[in-house]
């Protein structure tokens, strides 16, 4: 009841007090250094394979070399154009998270030190970028090399099939005479075996002559028509081969017109953090102390007003004492 009363006797001192403490406290918080967040980010250079893109290089492994290749080097440069050594540890703590195709660089630092941050960001993006281009130099270079391989077979292939075609149509053409000149045999044997009968002394020494003539042609005839048989499994063969190395090409072709270097689709940019953990901390702890001291103000004033009426109370006793 006591503290009750002394609120209600001094309440506009207590609000004085209180919101003069507060005041101070505010704005003390509000000259505390203000922190950013420095972001970067890039999108890796890729290739079309099949329907979908294909990083050159893996997200994740150039988020590694980031933070281990980098970082490093960025920050020894930094060094030499005469960066303060406390500087350079302040913005060490980059880190790098490769998500699907793009690489995203960021680190918390201080408001003075956020030019330096956004150097350290710019130094390693500018490296990232030109060992990209490398990158995708080679895979252009291995594109165009399996394109002028594939060209080369696919002309050397050609050329076969239209030798082995050539000299399929010669071995179609001898087994046309060889099946006409079998043809005549054949007749003829018929003739001679109607006419003369084989009995007969000289026609059985001509037909037995014919009969191996036959023979002959017969066997040869077959020779021809394996050859024949031979070739068009060499044509099917060497034209299969000459599709795949078809396929090869226009893989090749697509590869070299979809090859897509890296590059920066977001530049060093300072966002500011929000009030933090330790800032609500810091604020309610001057509400707490404004509290204390307007209370204490007030106990303070109640206590000398006590101790200023304190000799009129005893004088007023020893008078009715008298």
């Amino acid at each position: 009841m006591l503290a009750v009363e002394m609120l209600r006797a001094y309440r506009r001192s207590f609000l004085i007090v209180f919101l003069i403490c507060l005041t101070a406290g505010v704005f003390a918080i509000s000259l505390m250094e203000k922190s950013f967040l420095v972001k970067s980010s890039i999108r890796m250079g890729a290739v079309l394979s099949g329907d979908q893109r294909v990083n050159l290089q893996p997200a994740a492994d150039t988020a590694k070399l980031i933070v281990d290749l980098y970082l490093p080097f960025a920050l020894s440069e930094l060094q030499q154009e005469k960066v303060p050594l406390l500087s350079l540890q302040s913005v060490a703590n980059l880190r790098a998270d490769g998500v699907g195709e793009h690489v995203v660089l960021h680190n918390q630092v201080k408001a003075p030190l956020a030019t330096v941050a956004v150097a350290l960001h710019e130094k390693i993006l500018r490296r990232v970028i030109n060992d990209s281009v490398e990158v995708a130099d080679l895979a252009r270079g291995g594109a165009q090399l399996r394109l002028e391989s594939a060209e080369r077979a696919i002309l050397d292939l050609s050329h076969q099939i239209e030798n082995l075609i050539a000299l399929s149509n010669k071995t179609f053409e001898r087994e046309e005479a060889a099946l006409a000149q079998l043809k005549d045999l054949q007749q003829d044997y018929s003739r001679k075996v109607n006419v003369q009968g084989v009995g007969a002394g000289g026609a059985e020494q001509a037909t037995r002559e014919l009969v191996q003539r036959i023979g002959s042609e017969e066997a040869t005839n077959r020779d021809l028509t394996q050859e024949r048989a031979r070739i068009a499994r060499e044509i099917f063969e060497l034209r299969r081969a000459r599709e795949d190395q078809i396929k090869i090409q226009l893989a090749s072709q697509r590869e070299l017109s979809t090859i897509r270097e890296a590059r920066v689709v977001e530049r060093p940019t300072l966002l500011p953090i929000p009030i933090g953990p330790s800032r609500l901390s810091f604020l309610l702890a001057v509400i707490v102390i404004s509290l204390l001291l307007a209370f204490g103000t007030i106990v303070t004033r109640q206590k000398i007003a006590n101790f200023r009426a304190a000799p009129k109370d005893e004088a007023s006793l020893l008078l009715k004492a008298a």
